[in-house]
């Protein structure tokens, strides 16, 4: 049972939904869903977890006051470059 995401690359931040799942965090910032798992274990993105498994990210942390000041918008251009 997959719930189809409707968040995309081109997404408008006002339209994102409040909380994103890896998979949705991954397709905005067009990188892979190891990479943003990795930005979470390493605590570079602001997230929640629910039980063991379900990891929810925070729409604040793609606005762009977030962003700039993040390493994950240092990660996440290295990413975009080396795809």
């Amino acid at each position: 049972m997959s719930k189809s995401s409707t968040v995309t690359r081109k997404t408008p931040y006002d339209d994102l939904p409040e909380w994103l799942t890896i998979r949705e965090a991954a397709v905005y910032l067009n990188a892979s869903e190891w990479f943003v798992r990795k930005c979470v274990d390493r605590t570079d993105l602001p997230h929640r977890r629910i039980g063991n498994k379900v990891i929810l990210i925070p729409k604040i942390a793609f606005s762009s006051e977030f962003s700039s000041t993040s390493r994950v918008s240092h990660a996440s251009a290295i990413a975009v470059a080396q795809a």
